[in-house]
């Protein structure tokens, strides 16, 4: 049996949160640790991104939901954190703040948007049969 896509993305997600807790609990240096969840949380979406757009198109509609939620993830708080731990490398994550919003308020929407694009991927992964039906 083949898992569909979507099913293997959702599996992913949800397993990501507790390897970035192992990660934590494995990697002595909160810097280090912190760096390599970040560098997971790119890799994974641009994952997906990639075996996205690599399929043929089935559905206009679900594959525009999938596009807006993974993106607004990675390019909104993915990207930016990585990007804010290797500039401020030796400032702990509560310590800076990035266009006026601390660490800790980046990190709590960050993870806002995190479940916002596993629920806009569970929901394209479920219109997609339902669209196509319908012609769409």
């Amino acid at each position: 049996m083949r898992l569909k896509p979507v099913l293997v993305e959702l599996i992913c997600l949800a397993l990501l949160v507790p390897l970035v807790v192992l990660i934590f609990r494995v990697i002595p240096d909160r810097i280090t640790a912190a760096t390599t969840a970040g560098t997971l949380f790119v890799l994974v979406p641009l994952a997906f991104m990639v075996r996205r757009w690599r399929q043929p198109l089935k559905s206009k509609s679900s594959n525009r939901l999938w596009w807006a939620g993974v993106l607004q993830f990675w390019i909104l708080f993915a990207l930016p954190i990585l990007g804010m731990r290797l500039m401020f490398w030796g400032t702990p994550f509560e310590e800076f703040t990035f266009f006026g919003v601390s660490g800790p308020e980046w990190h709590r929407l960050s993870s806002r948007s995190y479940l916002l694009m596993t629920g806009a991927i569970a929901l394209a992964g479920w219109l997609s049969p339902k669209i196509r039906k319908a012609g769409g």
